[in-house]
């Protein structure tokens, strides 16, 4: 996997923009299968790597679990030279972690039953997703690994 030192070219939001939700698969050291995440929103980070908004940010009674999982440190490379559909793979060494993020698309992928619920509570509730991502965006400048 290539390094990317935030070529002009290279964007995680660019390369998710059109996404409908991601899938975040992460390998640890030692751990036998992934962890799967998913996720709402991608972001780029302020002087390298990247984050992502997972669905419980919107959960009305509180999540049990961080919504918001940054890797500042990690290095990341599109598969398939930048194509949208395919995704990008990340290394984070400083925490031991590898994975693979991608598009979700609900015909073609295994369910994702936190963004099946997501989209379906912003079908019923008329939730911008645009302005939700610009309203998240200031919480990023701060954000470390999680």
């Amino acid at each position: 996997m290539g390094e990317n030192e935030r070529d002009s070219h290279l964007s995680v939001e660019k390369l998710s923009a059109d996404w409908r939700g991601g899938v975040v698969l992460i390998w640890q050291e030692g751990a036998e299968r992934p962890l799967r995440r998913a996720a709402v929103f991608l972001f780029d980070l302020p002087g390298g790597g990247f984050a992502w908004i997972e669905p419980q940010a919107w959960d009305s009674v509180g999540a049990s679990s961080p919504a918001l999982h940054a890797r500042p440190r990690a290095k990341w490379a599109p598969f398939s030279d930048g194509n949208p559909d395919a995704g990008f793979g990340y290394d984070d060494p400083a925490i031991g972690e590898r994975g693979l993020v991608y598009p979700w698309l609900s015909p073609d992928l295994p369910g994702v039953p936190e963004l099946e619920a997501f989209y379906a509570n912003v079908a019923t509730d008329g939730l911008d997703l645009k302005a939700e991502r610009e309203r998240i965006r200031p919480a990023l400048s701060g954000a470390a690994g999680a």
